[in-house]
This record gives C-alpha cells, sequence and structure tokens, in this order.
C-alpha cells in the first residue's frame, strides 16, 4: 500500500455520512476524528500484515520451501471447526496437511493437543513432538526453562 496513492484519512472522514439526528457539532467533530483514525488504524494494520506474509516467506525461501501455504486463523471458523479453540477463546497450537487429489483436498494428518492436556508450566504439544528441538531441550539438566521460546533468530 503506497503512502502516496491515498487520500488523507481526514478527508476520507469528511465524506461519512450526513449529521445523525439530535447530533450537536462537537459530537460530528469528534465522530469524523474518530474515524479519520479508524482508517489510519485500518491502514496500519494492512502494513502490518504485509510485512508479517513478507517475514514469513522469506522463512520459508530461506528454507527452501516452494509452494508452501501459511495459514492463519483468526476471525474465521477454522480453529473452532478443528476443536482448537479454549473456552478462554485461546487457540492451541496444530499442524494439519492436506492432499490435493485431482480436483479434491482432503485432510491427511492431524495433529493438536490441547491446553487441558498439557503438564503444568508446559505448552501444549504432540507426542512424538513435531519440532523435537522441544523434546531435546526438556531432556537437559535445566529444561528449556520457562522464559524460552522459539524464535525466527538468536543473537550470537
Amino acid at each position: 500500500m503506497s503512502a502516496q496513492t491515498l487520500k488523507p484519512a481526514d478527508k476520507l472522514a469528511e465524506l461519512a455520512s450526513n449529521a445523525l439526528s439530535g447530533e450537536s457539532d462537537a459530537y460530528r467533530v469528534a465522530r469524523r476524528a474518530l474515524l479519520a483514525e479508524e482508517i489510519e488504524f485500518r491502514r496500519h494494520m494492512t502494513r502490518v500484515a504485509e510485512q508479517r506474509r513478507a517475514r514469513q516467506l522469506a522463512f520459508a525461501q530461506e528454507r527452501g520451501w516452494h509452494h508452501l501455504d501459511f495459514v492463519q486463523t483468526a476471525g474465521d471458523d477454522y480453529a473452532n471447526d478443528l476443536g482448537l479453540l479454549n473456552p478462554d477463546g485461546t487457540e492451541n497450537p496444530a499442524l494439519v496437511v492436506y492432499r490435493r487429489e485431482g480436483d479434491t483436498v482432503r485432510l491427511f494428518w492431524s495433529s493438536a493437543v490441547k491446553q487441558a492436556m498439557a503438564d503444568p508450566g508446559q505448552d501444549p504439544r504432540d507426542a512424538p513432538d513435531i519440532a523435537s528441538l522441544w523434546s531435546i531441550l526438556d531432556l537437559t539438566p535445566e529444561g528449556r526453562g520457562t522464559d524460552w521460546y522459539l524464535k525466527l533468530a538468536y543473537s550470537q
């Protein structure tokens, strides 16, 4: 999204519907200011999403992964349909593999462990773990600790 091609958010907010019934001048000004901020917020979120996609693609390309789609389930029913949602609304990790046979796509393999299945203080993860690093670190005398988590890169 190029900033040069976008109209200023406050100018777009001025295009909002006519005044609401009984709306004061102060309310109209505040409503349009809020709308302009919401427009800027949506623009910012679009830029962040583009950066995240670029980072994921770079991560995949560094590893030679071609034709690999990353899927995010935020805002849709996919995680719920797979039974990955906890009562508090958080999601559990899952690895899901689909296979295409002609024009038909079918679930080939799925793995998911719910939070209730995890040991106290541990992340839910499958056994055997698809990412063996977790299991290797858990075997060390100090374990992987409570503050360690996967990163794309580690400082030297």
